[in-house]
């Protein structure tokens, strides 16, 4: 009978034991709100239509050819733990890193003033420290038509290609490593022999002109430390500028304050424009700046 007792009395603590442990209190549940500044509706416009969509608890965006992606602060799965699926995050710049909980490389968001209109400034991560820039506006009219603004004047190259009747000073381009430079003409055009010099500072100024009005191949003149040199430019490793444009902004080996900036021919600085700073060729992060319509301001 004691046996018998003892079983049971094991048995109850067992199943007492259970049942406490089973009723935990369950984790509270943390609701994500998105920022009032980027609620609403905002457009951008690429050849159609892409669209931010956002309320106290839910951010959508829309991008054409990829489709939309909705984030909830009030809904709660499971791997969450009792965190929202959606998670806002603040960094010190005031940009908004808005994306799904548990997981990364999501955009950032800031509303800013971008040519006279209220708008969100999106970085998008590309990759080698760079980032893709885009605007998003109140409306799809402003979207489709935004005023570029005041052209602000800086040194730009005045072509895209060297002259033969005078020097223009070059810089070795951003995506090329190095440049091989040749005492004769014909050592460059065959390329098969150790360079007499190998350009790898995309910093230092040479200055470059074709030959001849008329050439049968791409190799150029280069004048460098007092020396005349001769370089296959078919791939085009010297540039008559040091900051070339895309639909993000500059980049280039020079920091924006730099005395020996010159534009991409064609291209121009307005208020809102971006800079990205690569130090050197080798390095994958770079240094971003904003233009305000008075100096460059580091980001």
């Amino acid at each position: 009978m004691k046996i018998f007792k003892s079983i049971i009395v094991g048995a109850i603590a067992l199943v007492s034991g259970l049942t406490i442990a089973n009723n935990k209190p369950a984790e509270a549940k943390t609701y994500t709100t998105v920022p009032t500044s980027l609620r609403g509706h905002w457009y951008s416009y690429n050849g159609g239509y892409s669209s931010i969509t956002a309320n106290k608890y839910t951010f959508r965006t829309y991008s054409t050819g990829y489709g939309s992606i909705t984030l909830h602060g009030n809904k709660f799965p499971r791997y969450a733990r009792g965190h929202s699926q959606m998670f806002v995050d603040r960094n010190s710049k005031g940009y908004y890193n808005i994306g799904k909980y548990a997981s990364d490389e999501w955009p950032y968001y800031k509303r800013v003033k971008h040519l006279g209109h209220t708008a969100i400034r999106i970085l998008s991560y590309a990759g080698y420290g760079d980032y893709n820039v885009g605007y998003y506006y109140k409306t799809k009219s402003i979207a489709k038509h935004p005023k570029l603004g005041k052209a602000y004047k800086f040194r730009t190259a005045d072509s895209t290609d060297f002259f033969y009747n005078t020097w223009r000073s070059a810089y070795l381009d951003q995506s090329s490593e190095s440049a091989d430079l040749y005492n004769s003409k014909d050592a460059a055009a065959d390329g098969t022999d150790e360079p007499d010099y190998t350009l790898k500072n995309h910093t230092t100024k040479v200055y470059v002109k074709w030959p001849a009005k008329y050439v049968k191949d791409d190799v150029v003149q280069v004048k460098f430390n007092g020396k005349m040199f001769y370089m296959d430019n078919e791939l085009h490793d010297l540039r008559p500028y040091n900051a070339s444009k895309d639909s993000t902004g500059f980049s280039s080996n020079f920091s924006p304050n730099s005395k020996n900036i010159i534009l991409q021919h064609g291209t121009h600085v307005y208020k809102g424009t971006y800079w990205f700073w690569f130090k050197s060729f080798s390095s994958n992060d770079s240094i971003m700046y904003i233009f305000n319509g008075k100096h460059w301001v580091k980001q």
